[in-house]
């Protein structure tokens, strides 16, 4: 029992303890089986890493003594979420000049919170999106000379995965 794990991790590795099981006959060594895929031996241990592939896992560690009695699992779940938030093209791709123009990306990730979105325009950062809820990141800008500009956000998930859009054009026309 007592089964603790690091999760969650950003490259898929995990480490798990575990508080060391007693038995009337002792203890010959610990098993571990991940997403029901069967029990492996590891040893009488009461630390283990592992790496799992991206995504939500189980993890089952159980004892076994020395006349090869199973004891009861305990489970957690672990999470390794490797990749950043998918990210829409920066919206709209015209504005007005002098004219506040709102521009806004969706921005989700699959396995952890969207943690920021920042808007970039011509390579210089303009600052953090607003969160306005259902993955919708909005910032306003105003544009104080005709021309064309590139623009593109780059958002974090809530572990530090960071994913930058494609660049988009915005094309800025006279008042």
């Amino acid at each position: 029992s007592g089964l603790t794990s690091d999760s969650p991790s950003t490259d898929g590795a995990i480490s798990l303890s575990w508080d060391a099981s007693t038995d009337q006959y002792g203890v010959e060594s610990y098993e571990i089986d991940v997403d029901g895929a069967g029990y492996t031996d590891i040893g009488d241990v009461t630390e283990y890493d592992l790496t799992v592939s991206e995504g939500s896992h189980e993890v089952s560690v159980r004892a076994i003594d020395i006349a090869g009695v199973e004891g009861e699992a305990a489970s957690v779940t672990v999470l390794s979420d490797e990749t950043g938030p998918e990210i829409s093209a920066v919206t709209p791709i015209s504005a007005i000049q002098d004219e506040l123009t709102a521009f806004s990306v969706t921005a989700t990730d699959e396995l952890s919170e969207v943690d920021l979105c920042l808007l970039y325009l011509n390579g210089a950062s303009q600052g953090h999106m607003n969160d306005q809820g259902d993955g919708l990141y909005t910032k306003s800008y105003t544009f104080g000379a005709e021309g064309s500009y590139s623009a593109y956000a780059i958002c974090d998930d809530s572990l530090g995965n960071s994913t930058t859009a494609s660049t988009s054009t915005i094309t800025v026309g006279a008042a």
